[in-house]
């Protein structure tokens, strides 16, 4: 895999769930390398690289956003590798853009602004009724897409 910078708890997290989903389909996997970023397309790049240099048989990498994501495709692309790229943290428009063209097979998409209004929603709610309660969980149904269902994530960033 191809995380963030180092000491950001989103990287465990996101490996985790990765983990966790692979165990919960029966998949048969190995995993050959997880290495951190600088979050940029260049580093993405880089460790893409050293990811395919030492493992060439690589299927699927997961790359956890989609700058890095971009960087990780024009390695694939250039050592004529068919290893297949996820976006842990998808969609971005740059990420979408590159999904249709072919260089990352597909992602989850994160929609910052919907993110950022439900928790305003929540707060102003919270607030306005008296009813403050810490700890409450605000969320949204994340969607996962490929070039087949591309229009299902509409990038806010």
């Amino acid at each position: 895999g191809s995380q963030g910078a180092p000491g950001f708890a989103v990287n465990d997290q996101h490996y985790q769930g990765v983990i966790e989903a692979l165990d919960a389909a029966g998949a048969n996997y190995t995993i050959v390398a997880d290495q951190p970023t600088d979050w940029s397309p260049e580093s993405g790049e880089a460790v893409c690289a050293n990811i395919l240099t030492a493992n060439p048989a690589v299927d699927v990498i997961f790359s956890f956003a989609d700058p890095m994501s971009l960087g990780c495709a024009r390695s694939t692309q250039a050592m004529g590798s068919a290893a297949k790229i996820i976006s842990v943290t998808g969609g971005m428009q740059i990420g979408l853009d590159e999904v249709a063209a072919g260089g990352i097979y597909g992602g989850v998409c994160v929609r910052p602004g919907t993110m950022g209004r439900l928790l305003f929603d929540a707060i102003h709610q919270a607030v306005t009724s008296g009813n403050l309660q810490a700890g409450q969980y605000v969320g949204y149904e994340l969607t996962p897409y490929t070039a087949a269902n591309l229009a299902d994530c509409v990038a806010e960033w």
